[in-house]
C-alpha cells in the first residue's frame, strides 16, 4: 500500500532532543528544500505547528519566530518556543484551525462585496497595527496564503518571516522578500518599503477576495467590478507609492464606501435575451387583451341598440 504525502515527509524528521520527548509529529502540512511545516502534538494533546528550516529561510523563520514573542497581537498565532540545533531552525508556535483565504476562495467561490468589505477592513486595523508601532513594522509579503480564516469568521497572519522595521537612513531594502503578484514594486530594490507596500498587497488582495485573481493587468478582472471598488485597487496598486493611500486608516475608510461586484450590469447583460422575449411576450399579451376588450364592448353597445329600438 502507497504511503501518503503526509506519512512519507513525517517520517523523514528527526526532532532534537529539546523537542523529542515533548511533541509528536501528526503529519507534513508543507515543504520546501529548505522548509518543512508540521502538525504535531504535545504530550496533553494539544495541536501545534512546527516549522522547520535551513538556510536563507532559516533566518526568515528566526525573524518569524521573534515577531510572535515580541508582538502579542490577538490576530497573530500564539508563539511557543524558538530553537537551532546544527544549521536548522525549529520555530513550535499555535495551531490555527481553519483555512487559508487561498483555500477558501477555491473551495467555496469567491467572498460577496459586504463580506470582501469587511475582510479588507479587519486586514487594514491588523496592519495598521504594525504601522503604528516604533518603528513602523512593514509585513510585506501579505497574500492570500498567509490568511487564515476560521469557522467563526476571525483572521489571522500566520507568516511573519518577511517582516522588516522601517529605518529613517536606509535608501532601499537590502534583499527581495515577498510574493510576486502582491509585492509592491519598491520591494524590487528601487527604494526602500514602508507601509505603503503593504497597502499595494491589501488593494491586490482585495481584486482577489471580489474575482478569485491576483492579476491586477487582466482587463477580464475589472468587468466583475463596480467603479467605487475598481478605484479603491487601482490607487492601492499605483506605481509610485506617494500616489497609493497612504495609510491603513485610509483605506479602510475607502473601502467601506465601495460597491464591490457590477452585480446589476452583470445580471441585465447575462439575462438580457430573456428579458427582451418575456417584455415582447407581455407586450402582446397586452395587445391581444386590448383587442378583445374592444370587441367585448363593441359588442355590447349593439346588443344595447338593439333593445332599445
Amino acid at each position: 500500500m502507497e504511503k501518503s504525502f503526509e506519512e512519507i515527509y513525517s517520517q523523514e524528521i528527526t526532532l532534537p532532543e529539546a523537542l523529542a520527548g515533548r511533541v509528536a509529529v501528526v503529519s507534513c502540512m508543507a515543504y520546501s528544500n529548505m522548509q518543512r511545516v508540521y502538525l504535531v502534538r504535545d504530550i496533553k494533546n494539544r495541536p501545534f505547528v512546527l516549522k522547520v528550516a535551513k538556510g536563507s529561510k532559516r533566518r526568515m523563520l528566526k525573524k518569524d519566530a521573534a515577531v510572535l514573542r515580541e508582538h502579542a497581537f490577538s490576530f497573530l498565532p500564539e508563539y511557543e518556543e524558538y530553537l537551532e540545533a546544527e544549521d536548522t531552525g525549529y520555530l513550535l508556535r499555535e495551531y490555527i484551525e481553519g483555512d487559508t483565504l487561498w483555500e477558501w476562495v477555491n473551495k467555496r467561490g469567491v467572498f460577496s462585496a459586504q463580506e470582501a468589505r469587511e475582510i479588507l477592513c479587519r486586514l487594514c486595523d491588523m496592519v495598521g497595527q504594525f504601522h503604528q508601532q516604533k518603528p513602523p513594522v512593514i509585513h510585506r509579503d501579505i497574500k492570500p496564503q498567509n490568511i487564515v480564516i476560521t469557522k467563526e469568521k476571525n483572521l489571522f497572519l500566520i507568516d511573519m518571516g518577511t517582516v522588516r522595521e522601517y529605518k529613517e537612513d536606509t535608501r532601499q531594502d537590502t534583499v527581495f522578500v515577498g510574493t510576486k503578484p502582491t509585492a509592491a514594486p519598491e520591494q524590487y530594490g528601487y527604494r526602500q518599503t514602508d507601509g505603503r507596500a503593504d497597502i499595494y498587497a491589501l488593494g491586490v488582495l482585495y481584486l482577489f477576495l471580489l474575482t478569485g485573481s491576483l492579476d491586477v493587468q487582466c482587463p477580464k478582472n475589472w468587468e466583475l467590478l463596480d467603479r467605487s471598488a475598481c478605484s479603491v485597487i487601482l490607487k492601492c496598486t499605483k506605481m509610485d507609492p506617494d500616489d497609493r493611500y497612504q495609510s491603513c486608516a485610509e483605506l479602510k475608510k475607502a473601502v467601506r464606501a465601495t460597491g464591490g461586484h457590477r452585480r446589476r450590469r452583470e445580471f441585465f447583460k447575462k439575462w438580457q435575451p430573456l428579458l427582451k422575449a418575456a417584455w415582447m411576450l407581455m407586450g402582446s399579451g397586452v395587445i391581444f387583451f386590448a383587442g378583445v376588450c374592444r370587441k367585448r364592448t363593441k359588442s355590447a353597445l349593439g346588443n344595447d341598440t338593439i333593445k332599445s329600438e
